[in-house]
């Protein structure tokens, strides 16, 4: 059981979620669809000059509505079209105000955490571009912290482009969580049980998705399980966070959640 008090409908230790957009349609419409067969919804949220889809009243209630009755939760991810780490101090400050919008605004669902992207750097970055998104980044996590207050922990700083242990002091100093996205670590070569060794013990959530000539989010029908099997199995053992399958699609999503369960099964 988790600090939410949910139960898995699934015969794994951890809860199984998916995003709010596997049918073609806005967030309520997909979670009423998705609420009977996953533990947690993944709400994917952005917010740009073309588009918007931050929740009124109305859609937070119905939201609650559809946890109360399918015994679910909700993650949050924050948008990224901005970016955390960038050196313009007006996007910046951009950023960290869809931040605090979303954690107000969606308050009442108590989410099991928040997706944080530390967007604004590559793996194949110079020391001097590093250092200096590192210190763009701890002005921004400064502020978030400034307003988290005891919803620190579930924030969860994802790992992307870059080795995840350029962030690991941001974590640490401000004790936020780890979202370990298995997907990304397929898809930069990473040692996936390494990794699970270090955070997975603070890590509140899985990302979970195939890999495939270079394109992930995807169906994990396209990877060859075995290059799943023992890294996840072995390493999630004791993990009873949500393990998102972070997909965009029905067919994506629900072939996914197949792999997963032939996954556990070996």
């Amino acid at each position: 059981m988790t600090e939410n008090n949910v139960l898995s409908k699934f015969d794994f230790p951890f809860r199984v979620g998916c995003t709010s957009y596997v049918y073609p349609g806005d967030i309520e419409f997909n979670a009423a669809l998705v609420a009977k067969c996953f533990d947690d919804i993944e709400l994917v949220f952005f917010q740009s000059q073309d588009a918007c889809n931050f929740p009124d009243k109305k859609t937070i209630q119905v939201l609650c509505d559809i946890a109360k009755k399918h015994s679910i939760t909700y993650t949050v991810h924050f948008p990224i079209d901005k970016k955390a780490g960038s050196c313009d101090e007006s996007e910046r400050l951009g950023f960290i105000k869809q931040v605090n919008d979303l954690m107000n605004l969606t308050q009442e669902l108590n989410p099991f955490a928040y997706i944080l992207h530390l967007e604004g750097i590559h793996r194949n970055a110079s020391s001097f571009e590093k250092s200096t998104w590192q210190n763009q980044v701890l002005k921004t996590c400064e502020a978030i912290d400034s307003f988290a207050y005891d919803r620190r922990s579930k924030i969860c700083v994802e790992n992307l482009d870059y080795p995840y242990t350029w962030h690991k002091d941001i974590v640490d100093r401000f004790g936020f969580s780890y979202c370990m996205d298995i997907g990304h670590l397929l898809l930069y070569n990473e040692n996936i049980a390494e990794v699970a060794k270090s955070i997975l013990h603070k890590t509140r959530v899985l990302h979970i998705h195939g890999v495939c000539q270079g394109k992930d989010h995807i169906s994990l029908k396209n990877n060859e399980l075995q290059s799943l099997v023992s890294p996840l199995r072995d390493s999630v053992r004791l993990f009873n966070g949500v393990a998102t399958i972070e997909t965009f699609s029905e067919t994506d999503t629900f072939e996914s959640l197949e792999v997963l369960k032939k996954i556990w099964e070996k």
